[in-house]
């Protein structure tokens, strides 16, 4: 009978839904700063540490109970409307009997024309592991730096992550959201 598998497809679907909703409410509200508040500079994001939890990643056939992953990015060209950085990323997403844990790296692009917010894309490549088992995986993505305070920015990120195994390849839809701190102050 196929009524639990697409019960928890709806509800899936219905969280993700949820997510995104939430995600573009809160970038709206969080896009205009206060009179008396100063945006953070781009300046100060040469080099960057992320945290953010993920609130969904869809992984073979399984949604995530709860994850969690850090990166760490340095900008090494800096143009008028673009930056590009080198990315550092590490992640661990538990399911109902186990957990994944990822490790990649690449590049991000930048738009920098905005003090309001940041839009950006990348491209990571490196490894998941679980089970006894390490991965080759891919993993671009797109997502919104919001300059809230001085001291931190609110990330939004959506990513697609795709694992090459000797069986069966996986494909996963990651949802993010969390905080961006300058290193460099």
């Amino acid at each position: 009978m196929r009524i639990v598998p697409l019960f928890a497809e709806v509800c899936v679907r219905n969280r993700v839904v949820s997510v995104l909703l939430s995600g573009v409410f809160l970038l709206g509200i969080l896009a205009a700063p206060a009179t008396a508040q100063q945006p953070t500079s781009a300046q100060e994001y040469d080099l960057s540490a992320a945290a953010l939890y993920d609130a969904v990643l869809n992984e073979w056939n399984e949604a995530s109970n709860v994850g969690i992953h850090f990166d760490v990015s340095k900008r090494f060209l800096q143009g008028t409307t673009m930056n590009v950085a080198g990315v550092g990323e590490v992640g661990f997403n538990h399911f109902e009997n186990y957990t994944l844990s990822s490790y990649f790296g690449g590049v991000r692009f930048a738009g920098n024309y905005s003090a309001r917010f940041s839009p950006f894309a990348q491209f990571l490549l490196g490894a998941e592991h679980c089970c006894d088992s390490t991965n080759f995986a891919i993993q671009p993505g797109v997502g919104v730096d919001v300059p809230w305070k001085p001291q931190f920015a609110i990330r939004g990120q959506v990513d697609w992550r795709h694992v090459y195994t000797d069986l069966d390849d996986a494909d996963g839809l990651r949802i993010s959201v969390g905080v961006v701190f300058p290193l460099n102050r």
